[in-house]
């Protein structure tokens, strides 16, 4: 699969284009050239080039016409004397009415035609859009890590970092909001997405292929980290696990590259779809003129478009994530620096997870991504394609919180509500600084937002966590009222893989817990807690153990798991 994700060999012309300074929102651009490419994989046909034809005011049936009457001539003179009809030389893509424009592919001969019509105004070049992600990124879990993660659910360090988990514990979670994902598909069958959750583009008018099958795997990993099922003890989780997840697919199962046009068609479904944020993890570094105008058409519908800033490491621009009506998100490591692969310019708004990225895969190992690691279901990637998607997720929490907020409010927060890295202020690298879902919501809110049914404050005989050393005390009287419980837990020489926690089935609240534990460790705990039911749950690492027992008062339970005792009183 050669050339996957990089551009390929191209012919380049350059010509001027009369294009001044375009304002959106804070955000401005200016061009003063043009590329048009024209793809070197003619085999000694005729060139083929797919263009942007803008007509003039009113000319629309004028120009379709024109169309109409070049592709019966193109058809005719592509027949060969034997009367076999030879490779079409003109097809048209899309008629954006909105934009008073047409999408075409045609040889230079008939190009050439077109550009001398009366009502064509414009003619310019559809660009090529790519996955932003790192190809020699791509790393699995060994395989006792994978089976672990199908067994229990990790957070990727994302998740924090972004404070969703903090949105969380506020209620926020992206109930009732629409994420719009453009990119090579979704596995639908994965377990970590409810299929009621999930939705997609039927048409396919696309020619990409079915939206719930994903042959790169970039579009699941993206996806996952959107909106990856939370609180089903698999996997992992996204930052907004109750958002619902539209698809469009626009990348085929190749993922080489997608057009300008069938993103801003892809866009367009999206808004028909009711979708209120546009999650993009692709780019190119070409502008168009006719997708700066679509998505800033689309931000005054009141949809907020989020693409990734790119991965060349420079000052260059990446489009569309370059448009004003566009954010435009930059990546940064576990450690909060940016990214080496991340550009850094003047239209980088904010900046998110983008390095060794856990998220999911297809299942069955046939996309492209799964291929080269030899593993499915769960990897890490590296790229502002994975920045992306935290951002998008952020979002959907702002307007699960405030659905009635407008996309200026959301886009403000979001943008604005940060946590500042690098030089004080703004800069080109991490751009206003870190997503932070908690600053954005309190932003939204005007003030601070306290837990939803905060929990009690534990009484002074609950110890929330039982770390190493803790010899919990020696056993002891309790009131009428309430539970002796004492626990003795034996270790053996793998003790980092164990924890285990006594809850509250009330509220879910660890009243007791045991992490951190030494290897070959003897841990007595002795505790009176009120009379109520608990849930002892103890989880192994490797898969060995997941346990959870009712207790009640002056109940007794003996278990035993490997070398690890438990006594309850």
């Amino acid at each position: 699969m050669s050339n996957l994700y990089g551009v390929p060999t191209l012919f380049r012309i350059y010509f001027l284009l009369s294009v001044g300074l375009y304002l959106s929102g804070n955000k401005g651009f200016s061009v003063s050239a043009f590329i048009l490419e024209v793809d070197d994989e003619s085999d000694g046909e005729a060139e083929l080039h797919r263009v942007w034809v803008k007509y003039e005011e009113g000319q629309h049936d004028a120009c379709l016409h024109s169309i109409q009457n070049l592709m019966a001539m193109a058809s005719t003179m592509a027949e060969d004397p034997s009367g076999a009809a030879a490779r079409p030389t003109m097809k048209m893509h899309y008629d954006f009415e909105p934009l008073d424009s047409v999408v075409l592919t045609l040889d230079t001969a008939t190009l050439t035609l077109l550009e001398q019509d009366p009502s064509v105004k414009e003619i310019v070049q559809d660009p090529k859009r790519y996955p932003m992600y790192m190809p020699d990124s791509k790393r699995t879990v060994n395989p006792n890590e994978a089976q672990d993660r199908k067994l229990l659910e990790e957070i990727p360090y994302g998740i924090r970092m972004v404070q969703a988990d903090e949105a969380w514990s506020r209620g926020v979670t992206g109930s009732g909001v629409t994420v719009c994902v453009i990119d090579s598909g979704l596995d639908a069958s994965h377990p970590d997405f409810e299929s009621d959750r999930l939705t997609g583009l039927e048409s396919t008018s696309t020619g990409t292929g079915d939206w719930r099958q994903d042959g790169v795997g970039h579009g699941t990993h993206c996806s996952g980290t959107v909106a990856a099922t939370g609180n089903n003890g698999i996997g992992v989780v996204g930052v907004a696990p109750d958002a619902n997840i539209y698809t469009v697919k626009v990348f085929n199962d190749d993922g080489q590259f997608a057009y300008a046009s069938g993103l801003v068609d892809a866009a367009n479904q999206c808004a028909n779809a009711g979708a209120t944020i546009i999650s993009m993890s692709l780019g190119g570094p070409l502008w168009n003129p006719f997708e700066f105008l679509a998505f800033d058409q689309l931000l005054g519908q009141g949809i907020l478009s989020i693409a990734a800033a790119g991965n060349s490491g420079n000052s260059g621009y990446s489009f569309p994530a370059s448009y004003g009506g566009v954010v435009s998100v930059g990546a940064l490591d576990d450690g909060k620096e940016v990214a080496e692969f991340s550009q850094r310019n003047d239209m980088v708004d904010i900046s998110a997870p983008g390095v060794d990225v856990l998220s999911t895969l297809p299942t069955d190992r046939s996309c492209y991504i799964c291929g080269e690691i030899g593993a499915d279901t769960y990897a890490t990637l590296s790229g502002t394609s994975m920045a992306t998607p935290h951002v998008a997720g952020v979002a959907a929490l702002l307007w699960s919180y405030d659905p009635s907020a407008s996309v200026s409010e959301i886009e403000s927060a979001l943008v604005n509500s940060v946590e500042d890295l690098g030089p004080p202020g703004r800069d080109n690298s991490y751009g206003n600084g870190l997503v932070s879902a908690l600053l954005a919501l309190e932003t939204l809110n005007g003030g601070p937002i306290g837990p939803v049914n905060p929990r009690p404050t534990p009484s002074p005989t609950m110890s929330p966590t039982i770390g190493a050393g803790d010899g919990g005390g020696e056993p002891q009287p309790c009131g009428k009222d309430e539970l002796s419980v004492s626990i003795r837990v034996a270790t053996d020489g793998y003790a980092s893989e164990t924890y285990w926690q006594l809850a509250r089935n009330s509220d879910d609240f660890p009243v007791l817990a045991g992490a951190g534990l030494f290897d070959n460790r003897v841990y007595n705990v002795n505790r009176c807690l009120p009379s109520d039911c608990y849930t002892f749950t103890i989880l192994d690492a490797r898969g060995d153990g997941y346990v959870k027992i009712l207790l009640g008062l002056l109940a007794c339970f003996k278990f035993s798991l490997l070398t690890s005792s438990f006594i309850f009183h």
